[in-house]
């Protein structure tokens, strides 16, 4: 049984998010793509967001590919702007999914890990910022 629906996809504008839309429209799910902005001109979207008001109800999955780049010169702000990027958008991420109270919904994190809702996929990093974010929905 594969995704049916909407999938929304972070990073969207990224080199990796931006070839993802097409293909998945091919396949008959509408896209909606998160950006900065909130728009975009990559083929395949229909609907946008911005990271600042996330909502995934209605999504069969999540495609988080956002994040600052990892070809770059490593500084203090930089190693900050990372962490900002990807870890601490990715518990934001889980949190709208939480929110949408939709399962299963899959995340994909910087296109090198998946958590499942409902399955066994969950790995250590994963699992704890699940918990934590159904913690805090109670």
């Amino acid at each position: 049984m594969g995704i049916q629906g909407r999938v929304a996809i972070t990073g969207i504008t990224g080199f990796i998010g931006r070839q993802l839309p097409g293909l998945l429209a091919e396949r008959g799910l509408a896209v909606t793509g998160v950006s900065r902005s909130g728009k975009g001109d990559v083929p395949g979207v229909d609907r946008w967001q911005t990271p600042d008001q996330l909502d995934f109800s209605g999504h069969s999955a999540v495609i988080n590919l956002a994040g600052e780049p990892i070809n770059q010169r490593w500084t203090e702000e930089s190693r900050k702007r990372f962490r900002e990027s990807r870890v601490d958008f990715t518990r934001k991420v889980v949190a709208a999914i939480v929110m949408a109270s939709i399962a299963p919904l899959l995340l994909f994190v910087g296109a090198f890990l998946l958590f499942r809702f409902g399955g066994n996929f969950l790995g250590p990093v994963g699992a704890a910022i699940v918990d934590k974010a159904l913690a805090e929905k109670r």
